[in-house]
């Protein structure tokens, strides 16, 4: 996937934005899907990543933000958006035959995760989802909805346990 613009992100609340740009973000920041990523989404059958899924890995691919934790609210927690380490690092049976058939939310693309194994994915209508097996929640009923829940006391929306 070459090329496009940046993802503005409109909506962002004050402390997600802080965050976004203490991470390293730019409203024009943009990097290369990397080849690897659509290399293996292909090979389990994901030919086409979806343009505005592409936009948000373009976007934040490369950053680290730190943010408090979702349920430890005095603690802070890191994400990683690397998309090559997590499509790497998951298993394509649990994404599958675990966490697509409860979100009902069509394929899942992994994008990024935390230290401990949470590992983020978004779907073909943005929403994004975040799995621990056999749990699965809804994190983000968009991406800005998602980036924003990074930094507020909101707890994700449990689809699975």
């Amino acid at each position: 996937m070459k090329g496009g613009c940046a993802v503005r992100f409109d909506g962002l609340s004050e402390r997600a934005r802080d965050g976004l740009v203490a991470a390293g973000w730019s409203e024009d920041r943009t990097f290369e899907i990397p080849e690897e990523y659509v290399s293996l989404c292909a090979q389990v059958g994901y030919a086409d990543i979806p343009w505005d899924v592409g936009q948000f890995i373009r976007s934040l691919n490369g950053l680290e933000l730190v943010h408090p934790h979702f349920s430890m609210k005095d603690t802070e927690i890191s994400t990683i958006f690397d998309s090559v380490a997590t499509l790497s690092d998951m298993s394509w049976t649990v994404l599958r035959n675990e966490y697509e058939p409860a979100a009902e939310d069509g394929p899942l693309y992994p994008f990024g995760q935390t230290p401990y194994g949470l590992y983020f994915m978004a779907s073909t209508r943005q929403r994004v989802y975040g799995g621990y097996s056999p749990y699965l929640g809804l994190f983000g009923l968009d991406f800005v909805d998602y980036l924003n829940r990074l930094y507020d006391d909101r707890v994700p929306e449990t689809i699975k346990r």
